[in-house]
């Protein structure tokens, strides 16, 4: 027991805070481990969401240290990987035969930005503006062609979506402030008045 856990706590106090010490040591050690592990499968699904941006001729100035990557409004995320034998995650996945194959599924998403992000959220539309490409494609055939004007036609869906959205937003904005009925009103001048005779009284009880 540390001298200064038996000054912090009673003597009789002490086993129970030893272990308490122990456990906490080793939640923080298991916490540690998880976040290590998280960041390395970050930067795993970071090189595989470029590798497969490739695919489709899209190539990145740099490899996303996350599975993210938004250019032009346009965020891209690897939703569904394969696996190689030993775990790690892959593009590619090992078949029964021996072979292999592409299989992986592709999120594209309208990324919105400020205010609409924020009114976007306020309404709980998180199923909103997101389109996802599974991709089943034999590696040997070099023709993308099909896969590429999916991933086209994928984006154009989800950027009329998105900026009908923004459209809805500002359209709110534009629109007046709405005036209050007549009870609210009613409601509203009934407590100035109470605050008015409050004051007075007040004033005339200072005057004394």
């Amino acid at each position: 027991m540390s001298e200064e856990l038996t000054n912090q706590y009673p003597a009789w106090q002490e086993e129970i805070r030893a272990a308490q010490t122990a456990i906490r040591k080793e939640l923080a050690a298991e916490e540690m481990k998880s976040l290590e592990q998280a960041a390395w499968l970050d930067l795993r699904l970071g090189a595989l969401l470029e590798g497969a941006l490739e695919l489709y001729g899209i190539e990145l100035s740099e490899t996303p240290t996350v599975n993210e990557v938004t250019l032009d409004r346009i965020r891209f995320i690897i939703d569904r990987y394969s696996k190689n034998a030993d775990g790690t995650p892959a593009l590619l996945k090992p078949l029964a035969n021996g072979n292999e194959r592409y299989e992986f599924d592709l999120e594209v998403v309208y990324a919105l930005e400020g205010e609409y992000a924020k009114e976007h959220d306020r309404l709980e539309q998180h199923w909103a503006f997101i389109k996802t490409l599974s991709i089943r494609h034999d590696p040997d055939n070099p023709d993308w062609e099909q896969e590429k004007a999916q991933l086209a036609d994928a984006i154009d869906e989800v950027t009329r979506d998105g900026q009908a959205f923004m459209v809805r937003v500002d359209g709110w904005k534009a629109l007046p402030a709405s005036q209050p009925t007549p009870e609210e009103q009613l409601t509203s001048n009934l407590r100035l008045l109470i605050r008015q005779i409050i004051r007075e009284e007040t004033s005339s009880e200072d005057a004394w």
